[in-house]
């Protein structure tokens, strides 16, 4: 499963600010649904095994890179980094 997040947060450490608003953005998207009961899934290889991303703490790899974001002097880039924070910081322990 944290291969596909992997992505994201390869993309959340770009130089191009376009790319980090919209990793951020399917990121907060994520854990919104995650944190609502959603599961978040999708077809492995050859439909191996189960693939739902059910937890936040599948995200938590996240919060160092959002740490680095935050302290961007790009006011766009910082916020990314404070709504990752936080919504992996305000969910239930599930």
């Amino acid at each position: 499963h944290q291969a596909r997040l992997q992505y994201l947060g390869q993309a959340l450490q770009s130089n191009d600010i376009k790319i980090v608003t919209k990793a951020g953005e399917v990121i907060i998207l994520g854990l919104q649904k995650v944190k609502n009961g959603q599961n978040i899934n999708y077809a492995g290889r050859d439909g191996r095994g189960n693939n739902d991303i059910n937890s936040t703490k599948f995200f938590e790899f996240l919060l160092p890179i959002a740490e680095v974001l935050k302290k961007s002097s790009d006011q766009t880039v910082a916020s990314v980094g404070v709504s990752i924070s936080q919504e992996i910081g305000t969910t239930s322990a599930n």
